[in-house]
């Protein structure tokens, strides 16, 4: 069975049509899936930046306080009595408003030793050594010393600074705060949720399930392997981290995006940076929860436009590529194939015209040359026929 040439390369031209178009959509789907992960990888940073500066900031509003306590000379008056009993009667009011009015929790004074002398906060617990990192810096230091510092059961950001009477260090007073409000600022800024998970090793089961009993909430303890979230935003991020936990001792400094989860019709990304107390440890990790639903629609609204886009526009050229290779290759081949099969035959005057100043005009011309040639040698032979 005879096959145009057309029609055999039809489906060369159509396979390699379509896999260009194929490269060209797998590209730009690429593409899209990219820009969603550098959002992801952008609210990261964000988040951390945000985490931080909270940071910042709180421990310059303790820094300040601190220092107008340094220069409280009734405070300072009766501390030097050594009488905790006034002394509480006195900076519990302090401490109470402290904590009212910018959230100030813990209120402490030390004695150069490190041994506690008044938890403004809880009258009846004193006397144990202090050997926190943020005491030790600022005795090291002779200045303050500021950071996060994880409990038995919660962070706190404390500051630290000596308490001197001239030029007698008589003391160290100490300012803290919980942290738990940092994740619900940064919700309310970013409308992302945010959890904090801390690894385990510094957080024993006994401690924490006595604490969330105090408080009636659940023990979460085991809801992970090696973390336990101890602040959420929300109680659906411990569905993600599970997902996750593997990456959240590994966390690169600059934070990274986890992964991608589809949660009924929304899309969301899961991602984190790690958290450093005092001394520099990363004991944990903040992580964030984005919802990319509309940077996901969008992507997929656009994958579609691309997809048919890019196939209409293949079916186009295809077109575009058969009627220029029907124009220029196959009707100038059919006819010198017409007018040969004519010669052949032995019709002479048939005329093979060169239409095109390329290969297939370079054909026509050969094949006119030989039809002469042969028209000649027709003759040659006719004529000597004659001669006999």
């Amino acid at each position: 069975m005879r096959i145009s040439v057309k029609f055999k390369l039809l489906p060369i031209i159509v396979i390699g049509i379509a896999l260009l178009t194929g490269i060209f959509y797998y590209t730009f789907t690429n593409a899209m899936e990219k820009n969603i992960q550098d959002e992801g990888q952008n609210a990261v940073g964000n988040a951390k930046e945000l985490f931080y500066n909270l940071e910042d900031n709180d421990i310059k509003m303790l820094s300040s306080t601190i220092d107008a306590l340094l220069t409280n000379k009734e405070l300072k008056s009766i501390y030097l009595k050594n009488n905790r009993t006034e002394m509480y009667n006195y900076g519990y009011p302090i401490h109470k408003q402290l904590k009212d009015e910018f959230g100030m929790t813990h209120f402490y004074i030390h004695y150069p030793n490190g041994t506690n002398f008044i938890r403004m906060h809880s009258k009846d617990q004193f006397g144990d050594k202090i050997t926190r990192k943020t005491f030790q810096k600022s005795a090291a230091t002779n200045g303050f010393g500021s950071g996060l510092e994880l409990g038995k059961t919660a962070f706190a950001l404390r500051v630290v600074h000596p308490y001197y009477n001239g030029t007698n260090l008589i003391g160290y007073i100490e300012l803290g705060e919980e942290i738990d409000h940092f994740l619900k600022v940064m919700k309310k800024q970013t409308n992302e949720d945010f959890g904090l998970f801390i690894n385990k090793q510094y957080i024993t089961h006994a401690d924490w399930k006595a604490t969330r009993d105090t408080k009636g909430l659940r023990d979460n303890y085991d809801d992970l392997k090696d973390y336990v979230a101890i602040d959420t935003t929300t109680d659906d991020i411990s569905s993600f981290v599970a997902k996750d936990e593997n990456q959240l001792s590994n966390v690169p400094e600059q934070g990274a995006v986890f992964n991608k989860y589809q949660k009924g019709s929304s899309t969301y990304l899961s991602g984190g940076f790690p958290l450093y107390d005092a001394g520099g440890v990363a004991v944990g990790t903040v992580v964030v929860v984005i919802d990319v639903t509309g940077f996901e629609q969008a992507s997929r609204q656009n994958s579609n436009f691309v997809l048919i886009t890019a196939i209409i526009a293949a079916i186009a050229v295809s077109l575009i590529v058969v009627f220029l290779v029907n124009k220029y290759i196959l009707k100038p081949l059919d006819s010198i194939v017409e007018s040969t099969t004519r010669v052949a035959g032995g019709d002479f005057t048939a005329e093979i015209k060169a239409q095109s100043d390329d290969e297939i005009g370079d054909l026509a011309v050969m094949i006119e040359g030989f039809k002469k040639i042969l028209i000649g040698t027709a003759k040659d032979l006719e004529q000597a026929q004659e001669k006999k």
